[in-house]
């Protein structure tokens, strides 16, 4: 599940207005720590892990892979000198190929604004889990419109695959999540297309008016049925009229297609998915 982006804008003629924003690639979009040129470097992080590439040569662009940790939702972003794919938070077609076999995966892209660097990057989720072309790709090619955009060599992918799963089990496990029960599910939780589970509406006036702002990590529980049966914050923003809010809004509104055992029945699961609350004027 993408992590929700919430902002609250106030109308300059002076009444409120909410305004719904896509949400954002991950801020670890760029590495960590310098990456040296081809070499792929793991970022560990709070809430997520990814890895991160610079490749040799020019254009520079740096590429992060990314997976959700506790559905079967997989992603990377293009930062550092990129072609523009269509405008600000909105959706765009493209087809993804994992070289050299080249199979074509349809999948869209969306042009956003890292949080903390305001720098514009090219954010892809790529359909179901993870590709099995990843782990042997030795190039990646995004084409939208009918032409090539953005095309960069992959080295040693296999490890930079190897190092994602061994961190993100670690940080499934550290949430008090089983990394082998979810493996062993024949089908993982995912939200359900055309929900939106928090709304700028939700936005607690209290919050407003203190200009507060953070993002909230929470655990809950999905039952057979797709909705939201419980749900406790594990890192705080630091304000509890947000933390609160956030679990009130996924369980009001969260629908799911729910997981599925080995024998394909509908099964209770635990996730975990980050909030990010913030007044924009």
């Amino acid at each position: 599940m993408k992590p929700c982006y919430v902002q609250w804008r106030p109308r300059l003629a002076g009444a409120a207005m909410f305004l719904a924003v896509a949400p954002p690639a991950p801020s670890h979009s760029k590495p960590a720590a310098p990456a040296v040129p081809g070499i792929w470097v793991l970022n560990q992080e709070q809430t997520s892990c990814s890895v991160s590439l610079r490749p040799a040569g020019r254009p520079q662009q740096v590429l992060t892979f990314h997976i959700d940790p506790a559905m079967d939702a997989w992603g990377f972003s293009v930062a550092g000198e990129i072609p523009r794919i269509g405008a600000l938070h909105r959706e765009v077609e493209i087809g993804v190929s994992f070289l050299p076999n080249a199979t074509r995966l349809a999948s869209t892209a969306m042009l956003v604004r890292d949080p903390d660097t305001n720098e514009e990057l090219i954010s892809i989720t790529l359909p179901s889990g993870p590709p099995e072309q990843f782990a042997g790709a030795a190039g990646l090619l995004v084409e939208a419109k009918g032409r090539e955009h953005v095309q960069i060599e992959l080295p040693d992918t296999q490890k930079a695959f190897d190092d994602l799963r061994t961190c993100n089990e670690a940080l499934l496990m550290r949430w008090g999540l089983n990394p082998q029960l979810l493996s062993s599910l024949s089908r993982k939780p995912r939200p359900m297309n055309g929900v939106q589970m928090v709304n700028p509406v939700d936005y607690p006036e209290v919050s407003i008016n203190r200009r507060e702002q953070g993002a909230t990590t929470v655990r809950f529980s999905i039952g057979p049925d797709g909705r939201v049966k419980g749900c406790a914050p594990l890192i705080s923003s630091g304000f509890p009229a947000l933390d609160a809010q956030s679990c009130r809004s996924l369980i009001k509104r969260g629908r799911f297609e729910p997981a599925l055992d080995q024998n394909g029945r509908p099964i209770t699961t635990e996730s975990v998915t980050t909030i990010h609350w913030a007044l924009g004027y």
